[in-house]
């Protein structure tokens, strides 16, 4: 199995869990950075239930919080909390 598959498959696992444990979808945090969107790219991939959070630092370049913006705009179309 390569990487991105594994990291299909852990993703998952870890909404089984979620789910089975704590009655929650999963929560996929991001920075607004390349190595959180590849983990919402994931996720989104795996098909599972998921939601996303970002905490606003106000110290993020503005590039980055228009971005982050655009991005949930783009999620929530897709039904993504």
């Amino acid at each position: 199995m390569d990487k991105e598959q594994t990291a299909i498959e852990r993703l998952r696992l870890a909404s089984e869990m979620s789910l089975r444990f704590y009655k929650k979808i999963l929560v996929v945090t991001t920075s607004g950075g390349k190595d959180s969107a590849v983990c919402v790219a994931l996720a989104l991939r795996a098909g599972i239930p998921f939601e996303v959070l970002h905490n606003h630092t106000t110290v993020d370049a503005p590039e980055t919080v228009r971005y982050v913006r655009e991005d949930f705009r783009r999620l929530e179309e897709k039904g993504i909390k």
